[in-house]
């Protein structure tokens, strides 16, 4: 049931990011100016138009990674809280609204989103084998990675154990030494009990 489930995973989270970062991101990308502007006013709030402090190492609940991981992973400030929502097997999702200009003739948010830890009921990497055939392995992460980088958005995958994890950007590219990074501190937080 996972490994049809899995298969279904990638267009659905596709368009599930595109069309929920798109509900949800504010209207138009901030330019740092504006940023800067909203975290001096001396009535700023946590919202779209302000910063979050720089390297916050808070997991929000529900969330797998901190503000600080991704905003080092990805090289760009978060321009809101990381927004948390639970799937229906016990999963989490969560978004990271990042500032910074998108990818040239993109639409839709740019954003990083993560869903999981996912229990794979005995799977382990078999999980993984209903991937796309695009998508590459990578080595040196839990027990068996994988990357699919699409033209406005990337997706990886990984299991550590009986633990699933998806991370995925739109509108920004990531390296494999991100992917790979961000990847490290998910499942340390997730052994942790995070």
């Amino acid at each position: 049931m996972i490994s049809r489930a899995l298969r279904l995973l990638a267009p659905v989270a596709a368009a599930a990011l595109l069309v929920g970062c798109s509900a949800a991101a504010p209207s138009g990308p901030l330019k740092p100016s504006q940023l800067a502007e909203a975290s001096q006013s001396p009535t700023a709030s946590v919202s779209p138009e302000a910063s979050l402090p720089s390297g916050d190492t808070t997991l929000t609940a529900g969330c797998f990674l901190t503000p600080a991981e991704v905003e080092a992973a990805t090289g760009n400030a978060l321009t809101s809280p990381p927004e948390a929502s639970s799937g229906p097997k016990g999963d989490a999702s969560c978004q990271y609204y990042l500032a910074g200009e998108p990818m040239v003739g993109a639409f839709g948010c740019h954003c990083l989103s993560t869903n999981g830890p996912f229990d794979l009921e005995g799977q382990g990497t078999a999980w993984l084998d209903n991937l796309p055939s695009e998508a590459e392995p990578v080595s040196g992460v839990g027990d068996g990675a994988y990357l699919l980088k699409g033209s406005t958005a990337s997706d990886f995958w990984a299991v550590k154990g009986q633990s699933g994890i998806h991370i995925s950007i739109a509108q920004q590219s990531l390296t494999v030494e991100q992917f790979t990074m961000l990847a490290h501190a998910a499942f340390g937080h997730i052994a942790a009990g995070a």
